[in-house]
């Protein structure tokens, strides 16, 4: 296998590239022979870097490396997008058995110029390959001082779900490295910044899935865990606001909505657990509805009374048999939500406090039709990944090798995860839980909405003085 490559490498004569960069731009390079013959050779050197077993051999073969190089001059020179595609999918799969030999090694010299391409697969490609060396802590002396951190933090805005997630996971890599890292991205930091951050962790991916953070919360920092065994009375889980259940995760969704739509009644009350699921599952089907198995646990804890060996007619409150609840019924809303009130009074009156304007209405629809009158709504749309020929994503390197797998049915993952291991990161140093403190409330109101968080929400809010 190592003649076999060093032989593909060996063909990519350096004569013939510096005959491409030479080219002139009115020239058809896709007719060049020898842009034919580049291609052929990545073409074969990024195949082999798909191969477990010759990632090694292709990461130490000065050869290979010097293809790789050149062919990255190409891309950024002579704006051949194919090769600077193929190269930094090499690049990519090798990188994680890259050493770095100082802060301007010639590959982190052309990661850092093609953070700057117009080429959004480059982009993304040479972010994560960055971050990809920073898995060796050899690198890390290098990779200490980044010319792009300041770029990268204001991609963040980007409206790219997998641009902003691959941003996110470099900078937690990259504040892992040292205290010092850490003080490097704060001076970079402002109330914005952590505002944007916080935002995050209410973002529900759709493409972007995360592969250098934990997703266990046993899996988080020794440090961080012991400070929040120790701090128990800070950070005691608490029950969220079981009346807004229409904005929380399972499993208090359904808590809430079962508070909300049965009472307790007399014991002359019977209702079929399978009847209340069937309710149930009809309001929430489409929003990830419980499986029959955890809406009967959530019904024990609901009422609490029920689930209890002693004669049910010694009891006061519901009582489950077999399959039945006794001494429960139904609410007379039990088809609307709690947000939605039963009936207005007709003569309440609406008034338009927009500026220059004495709208006023007694009808709550025809209030809320005018109001739309001063608002501008775009029309949402959904971004879809951009697909590409050749070669596939950046993201299929990560087949070769992962940090931590993470399981796709969590709710919790993507781009809420990678901030959420940001902000608990920044939050272990001092400073920056100074500059994290002001957002506490907003923290905990977040760990309340979404539970499946909350544990490493509450794990940052103990590094709070």
């Amino acid at each position: 296998m190592q003649l076999a490559t060093a032989y593909h490498a060996r063909q990519m004569n350096y004569s013939v590239i510096d005959q491409i960069m030479g080219e002139n731009d009115h020239e058809h390079h896709d007719s060049s022979p020898e842009l034919s013959t580049v291609l052929k050779v990545l073409h074969t050197l990024r195949n082999f870097s798909f191969i477990k077993e010759c990632v090694i051999v292709l990461s130490h073969a000065q050869s290979v490396n010097n293809v790789i190089l050149q062919s990255l001059e190409i891309a950024l020179m002579a704006g051949h997008v194919e090769i600077g595609r193929h190269s930094v999918d090499i690049l990519e799969n090798i990188a994680p058995h890259i050493q770095l030999v100082s802060n301007e090694d010639p590959f982190l010299v052309s990661l850092y110029k093609l953070i700057a391409a117009h080429d959004r697969y480059m982009l993304i490609g040479s972010i994560r390959t960055l971050t990809w060396l920073s898995v060796s802590s050899e690198n890390h002396t290098h990779l200490a001082h980044s010319p792009v951190l300041e770029l990268t933090s204001q991609m963040l805005l980007a409206d790219d779900e997998e641009l902003v997630g691959t941003v996110l996971e470099y900078t937690y890599q990259y504040v892992k490295i040292s205290a010092e890292c850490r003080r490097e991205f704060l001076k970079l930091c402002h109330g914005g910044v952590f505002n944007l951050l916080i935002a995050l962790l209410l973002t529900k991916s759709k493409y972007f899935t995360t592969r250098f953070v934990q997703q266990d919360w046993a899996l988080l920092s020794p440090d961080s865990a012991k400070m929040f065994k120790g701090q128990t009375k800070s950070a005691i889980p608490r029950m969220p606001d079981l009346t807004i259940y229409h904005n929380l995760d399972e499993p208090f969704r359904c808590l809430g909505w079962l508070k909300d739509k049965f009472e307790v009644a007399d014991q002359s009350s019977i209702l079929s657990i399978d009847d209340i699921y069937m309710l149930y599952e009809a309001r929430f089907r489409l929003e990830k509805a419980l499986k029959m198995k955890d809406f009967y646990t959530v019904i024990k804890i609901a009422f609490s009374s029920a689930y209890s060996k002693t004669c049910p007619q010694k009891i006061n409150g519901p009582v489950i048999q077999g399959l039945d609840i006794i001494g429960i019924q139904m609410k007379t809303n039990i088809l609307q939500d709690r947000k939605s009130p039963l009936k207005v009074s007709a003569e309440e009156e609406y008034y338009c406090q927009w500026s220059s304007c004495a709208g006023y209405s007694s009808n709550k629809d025809a209030f809320l039709s005018h109001l739309q009158t001063h608002v501008y709504i775009p029309e949402t749309r959904c971004p879809s990944p951009e697909l590409s020929s050749s070669p596939s994503t950046p993201s299929s390197s990560s087949s070769l090798e992962s940090i931590e797998s993470v399981d796709c049915n969590q709710d919790v993952q993507g781009i809420a995860l990678a901030a959420c291991s940001l902000l608990d990161c920044i939050s272990q140093d001092p400073e920056g839980a100074g500059y994290l403190k002001p957002f506490e409330k907003e923290l905990n109101s977040i760990a309340e909405s979404r539970p499946r968080l909350a544990g490493k929400i509450w794990s940052i809010c103990t590094h709070f003085s």
